[in-house]
């Protein structure tokens, strides 16, 4: 169980995009059909010298959270996706 802990633990995501203190982590996982995203949000602060992340958003964030979402939806999207081959 400790081992599945530490491997969790140093799992990166794939991708990340952040808009100032907002963030969203990417996250690819295998499955019985092959391979799919997952994504997680949170903001970034800093409390004295250490920062910190929260799941909690203000007004303030609604604008910086709608624009990570719709990339996030485009990186996914764009994963599943060939590439169009140019005449």
């Amino acid at each position: 169980m400790a081992q599945a802990k530490s491997a969790q633990a140093e799992r990166k995501p794939v991708h990340e995009i952040r808009r100032g203190a907002v963030k969203a982590c990417i996250w690819e996982n295998a499955g019985e059909n092959g391979t799919f995203f997952k994504f997680t949000v949170h903001k970034l602060y800093k409390q004295g010298d250490d920062w910190k992340t929260t799941a909690s958003f203000g007004a303030g964030d609604v604008a910086k959270l709608s624009t990570v979402l719709l990339q996030v939806e485009d990186w996914i999207n764009a994963q599943a996706k060939p590439a169009k081959k140019v005449a």
